[in-house]
Order: C-alpha cells, then structure tokens, then sequence
C-alpha cells in the first residue's frame, strides 16, 4: 500500500533558503547549563516581543542550544534558523535586525557577539559590499563576521586556518571582541538597513478577508503563524496530508464563520495564486465572486491545517512506536548522524535508491527517532500540533473569533501597483549609483588638477632635467622632443620590439593608423581644422604648430630640428602593386608583405570620398599621393559598380511607369530592376531623409526636393503608414474565432489574416512594459486599449505564474470532453482551445525523464500531477531507450571480395 512506502510517506518538499542565526554566550555563563537555559527563554522572549504581530514566511525564529563548552576558551553558542519562503527575504533581514539588537540589549558577559548567514554567505556584507576594504572579501570573511553590541566587524578568516562554520569560526569569536569594527560608512549603511526593517515588515502586512470552518478561524485567531504552515503544507502536497485533505476529519466543512487572517504580502499571493481544487466534501460554490474568492480563500487555509497536522502527528503503531521511517527534514541532528554513518561505511558504498541502501536508511531512521538525540527535535516539531489540540480542547468563546466584513480586510491595491514600486525602488537605486559615480569623477578631476597640471603634462623637475632620455635639454633650459626616442619607448610600453611592426601598427607619423581595418566607412579623418590663411608645412602640418604650454615644455616653431619622418609604410607595396598590374586596386582580401593593403585601401577610399571639398589634414602626403594615382586613371575612389543617385532614382521612376502608371514609387525591398537593387536603395534613402543632416551622408539638396516633390503628390511614403488599428483588429477577430472570446493571447508563432500577429503581440507587450527601444512608445489611445483587455482578464502583459497548472487544466479539459476522462494523451500536432495542446504535452512527457532542454526543470507538484495520471493509467510515460547498437553489414558477395575469386588487378599482380 501507499501507506506503508517510504519513499512516498517522505515528505518530497523542496529544501528553501535558510537563514541561519548563532548566538555566542559569555564565557561565564558557558560552564553554567542552567544559566545557558535561563538565557536561552530570555532571548526566546526577546523574539517574540520584536516580531510581535508578524507571521513569519514560512517558520518563526526560535534560539536552541547548539555548542557546549568542550575545552579551554570555548563558548556556548545558541542557534536558531528559519526558512525564507518565496518573497519572504525580509524575514532574513529580520534575523539581522534581532542578531544586532540581541548584541546591543543583554549584558557582554552574558552575549558575546552574533552572527547571520545564509547558503550563500554572509548576505550583510554583501549589502555594504560598495563600502568594503579591499581585504575583505568572501573568503576571508565567510564564518568570521559578527555583530558586536551592535557594531559590524569582520575577523580575517585567512590569519585562522579551518573550516568556515567550525573551527575557523570557534577561533574568531575568542578575538572578535578585541578587533577593530569596519569603517564608518560600512556601518552607516547596514544601521539604515537594519532600522528599515521593521518599517518594511508592517507595509508588508496583510489582514486577507476569508470565509472559513470556526474551527480554523478559532486556532489562527491565538497561533497566526499556523497560516504560513498551512500553505506550506498545501504547497507541498504530500499523500498523507492529501488523504487528510480528502477526508477533512478535523476541520469538518460546517459552520462556515467570516474572519480575518493576518499574513504578509507575499503569503497573500502564494494562497490567492496557488491552484488547489477543493475536496468532494467542501464546497465554495457561490454566485457573488468576492464571496467566492474569501470561500476558497478559506478553503486553501483549512485544507492546509488539515495537512499539516496529519503531517506532523506521529502515527502509532499497535506497540505504540511511531510507524513513519522517512528520513527527518529540517533537523540539524540527523544531518550530523547521517554524515557519520556515511564517513563509517554504514551504506557499504550502496547507490542512493537501491534496496539495500533503503533499507539501511530505514533502519538508522527508526534508530535515530528511539534515540534521545531526536527527542528535542520532535518536541520542536510538534509544538505546534499540540497547540492546535490545546485550542480545540478549550472551552468556546464566541468573542475568541470576532466577526469580520470584506470591507475590514486590507487594500489590494498594491497588487496593481507592485510593478510600479519596483520602477520606483529602481530609479531610485540608478540616482545612487550615479551620485556615486559623480563623486568619483569629481575626486579623480581634483587628483588630476592637483597632481598633474597643465593638462596632466607639467613637469615638476628642475629646468634642464628630465626623466629618461626621451628629451634632451639644450642650454635655454628648452626641451626638445626627439619624435624617433619617443616612438621607440612607446613601442616598448606597448610591447612591440619591432620597429617594422610598430611602424606598420602605428602609422607613418606615430599619430595616425594606415591599417584600417573597415571595409568600408565614411568616418573622416582626424583632420585638424584651419583658416583659410593657414600655411601647411611639407608634413601636413600648420606652420604655428605649438599649443601655449608652460616654457619647459614648449616646442620651437623651426621645424628643422624634428627628423624627417618615413615615407608611409602601405604606399611601397600599393605603387609595387600598381607596377606589376598597371592599376592600384588592390581587391579587399589582398595581403602584401605581410600588410593587409586591401582592406587598409578600401578605408582610405572611404576617407578621402568624406574628406573631397574639405582641407587637407594630418595625412596629406599620404591623400596627395594617393590623388595623383585617381588622376592618373591607376585607382578609383567610387566604385565603377556604384550606381549614381540620379540614376537610380530614374530607375525607380521607370519601375513606377511600366507597373501603375507612375502612380506609386514603394516598390517592394527586394525589389532588382535594371541590374540595381532597388528595393534596398529606396530603403536606405527613406532612413536618410529621416535622419537629414544628422545622417552619416545627407542627402543633396536637390536629391531630397526630388524626393519632397514624390511625397507632395501622394507618390511615395518615407513613414509606412501605421497599420496598429488593423492588427488589434485581426487579434480580436482570432480570439472570437479560436477561443471563443476567452482570451487575445495569440501564439508567438501565430500568423493570421496575413499579419504575423503573435510576434506583433509580444513587441506590443514590450512596448506596453516600457523595456523595449526599438519601436515608439504607444499612444495613449493603444495602451487604453490594451489595458482594458487586460482588466478584462483577456490579455496578459508578463508572463503569468500559473501558465503551467492553466494547460494542465486545459489537458484535463480535452480528456474529460473527448474521452470522457478515460485517457489524456494528446495528439503531438492537436491544438485545444488556441493552445498547442499536444506539443505542450511532449514537452512535459521529455521533462519526466530530465530533458528539460531550455526548460525548467517540473516543480515537485507539477511532477506528482503528472505521474498521478500516469499511475491512473491515463497517461502514456516516455521511456528511456537504450541507444541501439550500430548494425555490422555483411560484405557484399563480389568477385573483388571473394578470395578464391581474384580481381582482375590481383590477376596482374
């Protein structure tokens, strides 16, 4: 029986993240177990008076003892950890909180200091982490930060050697008391997130109107943390607590009393979201919906109570010994047994899963809960059934559980606003970062302006010296720069020894890189602007080539002491080229003495075409030279491919004639005509006009008035017209014809009435959302017509949570109304209700066996669903198959085969 099977009798919870919370007492009161017990209740008390009022995520924090006193300067540490459920994470900030103040309230020799933690590490630090030394960094610091009457200080783990947690740990609260806090403004920053806790903590607060049996409304009324239980329970959905739900035995379905039930944000939503049919015995059927949804409200809570005391109450067998051998969740004690009997060899290395590793599991779990070590452990466990028994044992009150009206419940605005505050939270987060980065860049311009000078080039140095022998002073106290020594010293700091390479990588004049390595740009040259009255020297450069620096540093105006630099590196091989093919254009692919001189052609055409009508810069050797080459008719700068703008604006007007008449010039994009890609060329002329003179190459003048003349008349469109209308219209139309109405939620891949509607609804959804820069914000009238579908329930703008569990009703839906619910194996190419039933399915079928693909892998519920069918015998499982072994081929009978047949070249042999 299913009963009797401990691997469904175990608990398949999934493990959450832990918060973890160690207390370390004072020396004098470690040696005392009295006085450890007496501190123990203390700060158990102190707990419950801070978060009184609050329900807790999942469990409420309780402080046990964990470490003894077991040599000399060891300590007595209490330790207490909770689960954070989902959206819970303000609970492990509140550990924090009550770690520090724990610190701060009792006496220093009665606690020594505190630590929190959590899987990840010391999640405080990570907080500060922008305000952090440099030596502080995780390793160093996991297991050896502490709260220290509440000041935050970090031992270095790396000076202790051990094992973050054990040792290492141990060592650092003997020393932690004598160790410097971290700076100020680390301290500043977790003080302001720790005051800001309990102000999270009572925003966060939610009394959700219920309609429920009196029983349960009696038992959350004195224990509010049973809620959070319940729908851990609920959420987990074991066989025992299924079996409890189905038969309802304690909280009977009758005397249906409205109250209130006080929880946080996040466990509202888990309830409200959470998909879970009400037993045959209950029900919540009604016509009014918010009496519905306050009904099933309350049947979630009382199923879940009813699941968490099946859980958790021992069942007895008829020598009045606990039946249940399922390994222990939740208890540190069994994980250390455990760990034991593995490092002992208990298991004799048996895979996990096998029948003899179950059944020595089964035996250490049945010795373990006779043992006094699980004994704490149970009591821990059952603390809260016992409690639920002592409620129901109490005499009735009818004042214990007060009357409630929907209209005492709490706003549920912030479930509309939530995406709003996040923004918000977000911004506010960006405008710190930048106040941050403000800051920094004022520090470095002040380091700059202090240090550095003129332009980060004063030199402090007496007159006549200089670092290195990159300038050589002469007798006026002037330095002179040696263009060749600077070069080479800059090769070196670059680490290019070779003086051809760092000519080659550098350029002819160091300053300007010949090796363009772009296809094709219209970037200009860094061309130096000048007057008209500007001379230009034999090397491209203005006569007055010198900037009004500090005399140490000016350079004379005679330009006879700087070394004539070396003729250009590519021209050589080009003009080599040019010899040897009577031309000088070199294709693109081209490589000559090891220099790619097609490419680095092909960008110089582009700058010199971006460079004509303009003055000549910095490379005017290099574009006088490479001029003469066009005048001589050896090199083209247009490609003779090119085709002229006019012409093929007439050719566009030849199109337009020989198709409509000339009435309309779009023609399509892929359109070629004439030998010219006409489509792409129109294209690129409508972005132009756009852009006017903010394009890479504006359109002339009289380029665009022919253009203006085409759009004045009706010719031609430069914004295709907005066809939104008309797409919101055939989404409409598919929901009325696919689903009913039901829903506008095309599929991404859906095309209809000609339009790619899905893709079209995914960038509205992005546009909607506001994370998209590719398309213009929606009109105002566009997103009143999106909100309202979405009002409607119609239409989803972020993927909704319960996608999954809504095709899984859809599935069930399909078998009840095809098959009468006798299978649910759907067709792999079926769709059912606008949804790619059968597809959805193989997918779900290939995540059973663990190929998940790019898909999550199925939640612990998502995979019971599941296999409940497949148990049912209503669902067809995939099966693993063994990959086939590849087939040997017998040789084909032939006389080159057959030995006693030799081939006619064995016969020449």
């Amino acid at each position: 029986m299913l009963d009797d099977d401990p691997a469904i009798v175990a608990r398949r919870r999934a493990e959450r993240d832990r918060v973890e919370c160690e207390i370390a007492l004072g020396a004098s009161v470690s040696n005392d177990s009295q006085r450890i017990e007496d501190l123990r209740a203390r700060i158990n008390a102190f707990v419950d008076a801070s978060t009184s009022g609050h329900v807790w995520g999942v469990d409420a924090l309780r402080f046990n003892v964990h470490d003894r006193p077991s040599g000399v300067n060891r300590r007595a540490t209490l330790r207490g950890s909770i689960r954070v459920g989902d959206g819970a994470a303000e609970d492990g900030w509140l550990v924090a909180r009550i770690a520090r103040d724990v610190t701060m309230t009792f006496d220093e020799n009665d606690v020594t200091c505190a630590r929190v933690w959590d899987e990840d590490g010391e999640f405080v630090l990570v907080e500060c982490a922008e305000t952090l030394e440099a030596w502080v960094t995780p390793e160093r610091a996991e297991g050896t930060t502490f709260f220290v009457r509440g000041e935050l200080r970090t031992v270095d783990g790396d000076a202790l050697g051990g094992e973050p947690g054990g040792e290492r740990t141990r060592r650092a609260m003997e020393i932690v008391e004598k160790t410097k806090g971290l700076g100020i403004a680390t301290q500043e920053m977790v003080r302001a997130r720790l005051d800001a806790v309990e102000t999270r903590i009572v925003e966060h607060r939610h009394a959700a109107f219920a309609i429920m049996p009196r029983l349960c409304a009696r038992i959350l009324a004195k224990e509010p943390q049973l809620v959070a239980l319940a729908m851990d329970s609920l959420r987990a959905r074991d066989p025992v607590g299924l079996r409890a739900a189905a038969k309802m035995e304690v909280f009977e379905p009758k005397d249906f009393h409205p109250t209130l039930v006080q929880m946080s944000r996040a466990l509202f939503v888990q309830i409200t979201s959470e998909h879970f049919d009400a037993p045959p015995t209950y029900s919540t059927s009604c016509d009014d919906p918010a009496e519905r949804r306050a009904r099933e409200i309350g049947m979630k809570i009382a199923c879940g109570l009813e699941m968490f005391i099946a859980e958790w109450t021992p069942r007895k067998s008829s020598d009045g010994e606990s039946t249940s051998d399922g390994e222990p969740e939740d208890d540190p004690a069994w994980e250390r047994f455990k760990s034991s009997l593995t490092t002992n060899g208990y298991f004799r290395e048996e895979i996990m899963g096998s029948k003899l590793y179950k059944d020595l599991l089964t035996t250490a779990v049945r010795e373990y809960r006779r043992s006094g070590l699980a004994t704490k452990v149970r009591r821990v466990q059952n603390e809260y059934v016992q409690r639920v028994s002592e409620i129901l044992d109490e005499k009735y009150d009818a004042d214990d559980v007060p009357h409630a009206n929907p209209s005492d419940a709490s706003d549920e605005d912030w479930l509309v606003n939530a995406e709003q505050e996040l923004m918000e939270e977000l911004a506010r987060l960006e405008k710190e970062r930048e106040k941050s980065l403000v800051e920094a860049t004022k520090k470095a311009k002040s380091f700059v302006s202090r240090e550095s000078g003129f332009e980060g080039v004063d030199h402090n140095a007496t007159p006549g010296s200089c670092p290195g022998d990159l300038n050589i002073p002469n007798g006026d106290g002037v330095f002179n720069l040696d263009a060749q020594t600077f070069l080479k010293e800059l090769g070196k700091a670059l680490r290019m020894g070779d003086d051809e390479k760092f000519r080659a990588y550098m350029g002819p004049y160091g300053v300007d890189s010949d090796d363009d390595q772009s296809s094709d740009s219209d970037d200009a040259d860094f061309d130096f602007p000048q007057s008209d009255n500007e001379s230009v020297s034999s090397r491209g450069l203005p006569e007055d080539d010198y900037f009004d620096a500090p005399p140490a540093l000016r350079i004379p105006k005679s330009t006879s002491q700087i070394p004539t630099p070396p003729m250009p590196t590519f021209l050589p091989p080009l003009l080599s080229y040019c010899i040897e093919h009577d031309h000088c254009n070199v294709p693109a692919g081209t490589i000559r003495d090891g220099l790619r001189l097609g490419q680095w052609l092909n960008g110089q055409r582009s700058r010199m075409r971006a460079s004509i009508g303009r003055p000549i810069g910095m490379n005017a050797t290099k574009e006088e030279k490479l001029r003469e080459l066009v005048n001589a008719g050896k090199l083209w700068i247009d490609s003779p491919g090119r085709r002229d703008w006019d012409e093929a604006m007439d050719a566009l007007e030849r199109w337009a004639m020989a198709t409509n008449g000339g009435v309309d010039f779009n023609c399509p994009h892929d359109l070629k005509y004439d030998d010219i890609r006409l489509g792409a060329w129109l294209t690129t002329q409508r972005m132009r006009h756009r852009a006017g003179e903010q394009a890479r190459t504006p359109l002339k003048p009289e380029q665009r008035a022919r253009m203006d003349a085409l759009v004045a008349a009706g010719k031609l469109w430069l914004d295709k017209a907005d066809t939104w209308e008309s797409k919101f219209e055939a989404m409409l139309r598919w929901s009325e014809r696919v689903t009913g109405g039901a829903h506008c939620n095309v599929p991404y891949d859906c095309q209809f009435d000609g339009y790619r509607l899905g893709i079209w609804l995914n960038t509205q959804r992005q546009r909607f959302r506001g994370n998209t820069t590719k398309n213009f914000k929606l009109s105002d009238a566009q997103r009143t017509k999106m909100q309202d579908l979405v009002d409607r329930k119609k239409l989803w703008i972020t993927v909704p949570t319960d996608t999954w569990e809504r095709k899984f009703d859809l599935l069930l839906a399909w078998g009840n109304e095809k098959h009468a619910g006798e299978h649910y194996n759907v067709a792999q190419q079926e769709e059912y209700h606008g949804v790619k039933l059968g597809a959805w399915l193989g997918t779900q079928r290939q995540r059973m066996i663990g190929k998940a693909g790019k898909s999550k892998p199925l939640t612990n519920e998502q995979r019971q669903a599941l296999q409940g069918l497949i148990d049912a015998g209503k669902l067809k499982p995939t099966v693993r198959r063994a990959p086939k072994s590849p087939k040997r081929r017998a040789p084909k009978s032939s006389p080159t085969n057959n030995p006693m047949e030799p081939s006619t070249k064995r016969a020449k042999r």
